[in-house]
């Protein structure tokens, strides 16, 4: 999980360094062939700081941090993608599309045939699909949200395009064990056809699996947050 409004944006603007959440990792994460993150705040131009409350937004220059550190694809299927309503989410896919980060999760012109929410990326000759869903409300049209059939057609729509099929997913409870839910998506996710399973929204380090082979990260924790 990255967050880059409330109380980090203040200490981003007493360090007046946009680069400064991930200062002390980013010579790290800058080698890794495939950096993923879930993006839990919006880009929005004028948004007011402040260290309260649930609504979250980032300013646009915040991107910096995600560049900084190498960040190659953003989840943004999530319950605070959307805190900025449309313009936020159409101004936060702009401004990651400018600075070539690919996003997946979530897409502002919808059409029920084609397969928006996922992207294919090629890393050493290896096609791999990236899928992200989520499972914690409120859930606009335009955000992926986790159902059997969502899940089940959509990496059936990339499974045969890539060598790999990644899914993450923004699920669970915050600060407790992996729910049985969560394991169940997990399964049916790999049934049919995941190679791999990564999951957010519980801010601490959940369990992991191996399900025929596979590997699940119920939840790999807070990356940057307040």
């Amino acid at each position: 999980d990255v967050m880059l409004g409330r109380s980090v944006n203040t200490q981003i603007r007493n360090f007046a360094d946009y680069a400064w959440p991930t200062k002390l990792v980013s010579e790290f994460t800058k080698q890794s062939d495939l950096f993923l993150i879930n993006l839990e705040s919006p880009f929005k131009s004028g948004c007011e700081p402040t260290d309260k409350g649930m609504v979250f937004c980032a300013h646009p220059n915040s991107v910096a941090t995600l560049v900084s550190a190498g960040v190659d694809v953003v989840n943004i299927a999530n319950n605070h993608i959307y805190n900025q309503g449309k313009e936020g989410l159409l101004e936060t896919i702009d401004i990651l599309n400018k600075n070539n980060i690919v996003f997946v999760g979530a897409n502002p012109r919808v059409r029920p045939l084609d397969n928006p929410f996922s992207s294919i990326i090629t890393i050493k000759n290896t096609k791999i699909a990236i899928l992200g869903f989520n499972d914690i409300a409120p859930f606009p049209q335009e955000v992926n949200k986790l159902t059997v059939e969502n899940l089940t057609n959509q990496i059936k729509g990339v499974r045969s395009q890539a060598d790999l099929v990644i899914v993450t997913f923004h699920w669970g409870n915050e600060y407790q064990k992996a729910s049985p839910r969560q394991k169940e998506y997990a399964h049916l996710a790999i049934d049919q056809g995941a190679d791999a399973v990564i999951g957010a929204h519980p801010h601490w380090v959940q369990e992991f699996e191996e399900y025929q082979g596979k590997p699940i990260y119920y939840s790999l924790g807070n990356l940057v947050f307040d």
